[in-house]
């Protein structure tokens, strides 16, 4: 899947196709905030920056999800890093870590 939007609609299109989903903040490029708190589902990402930054939602965006990466880009950055990296099974890696070691004490 692949949607060049702005970004509102890029965290929309998140929602609607991948409910499950949640979305990390990339601090190394969007600065280290308070608000960012832990990965959350796009709408709550959406409520978060409507908030705090809402200049970045009508940003130019690329959202990518294929077998290499799931990822969001803000596009004046695309061939640098991803602003948001997303999690498409509902948890992230550490999350997924701490599952995976529960099931095999089990």
């Amino acid at each position: 899947m692949e949607l060049h939007e702005m970004l509102k609609l890029c965290l929309l299109a998140l929602d609607s196709r991948f409910p499950e989903s949640v979305v990390e903040v990339n601090e190394t490029l969007l600065g280290h905030q308070s608000f960012w708190g832990e990965a959350c589902p796009p709408t709550a990402m959406l409520e978060v920056l409507r908030l705090h930054a809402p200049e970045l939602l009508l940003a130019p965006a690329f959202l990518v999800i294929d077998q290499g990466q799931s990822a969001i880009y803000l596009d004046e950055r695309l061939e640098r890093e991803p602003a948001f990296w997303v999690y498409c099974g509902g948890c992230i890696p550490s999350q997924r870590a701490k599952q995976l070691t529960r099931m095999a004490t089990v």
